[in-house]
């Protein structure tokens, strides 16, 4: 890396079976604690900062009501913004 970063992108995505993330539902599970964690997570070493107030879109899975797929961004101050979407619904991907 060359300089200072203030842009923060991942993408990332799976297709799990179907009954696990209805028998996980009850336990939290979704995409969120599945994959979207680790965009997150990623996204706070790589500026080093906590976050402060994102905003997000989520669409949710009909018959268990887990989220499956969601969209966002966040704002670490100072023009510092990340950016990430994670998914069940799309093909396996892990992007950075």
């Amino acid at each position: 890396m060359i300089g200072a970063s203030d842009f923060f992108l991942s993408h990332d995505a799976a297709r799990p079976d179907v009954h696990r993330l209805e028998e996980s539902t009850g336990r939290g599970g979704g995409a969120m604690w599945d994959i979207g964690c680790y965009a997150i997570h990623s996204a706070r070493i790589f500026f080093d900062l906590d976050r402060l107030p994102s905003g997000t879109t989520t669409s949710k899975h009909v018959e268990s009501g887990a989220d499956i797929s969601t969209s966002g961004v966040i704002d670490f101050g100072d023009g510092k913004f990340a950016h990430f979407d994670f998914s069940f619904e799309r093909a396996r991907r892990c992007e950075y």
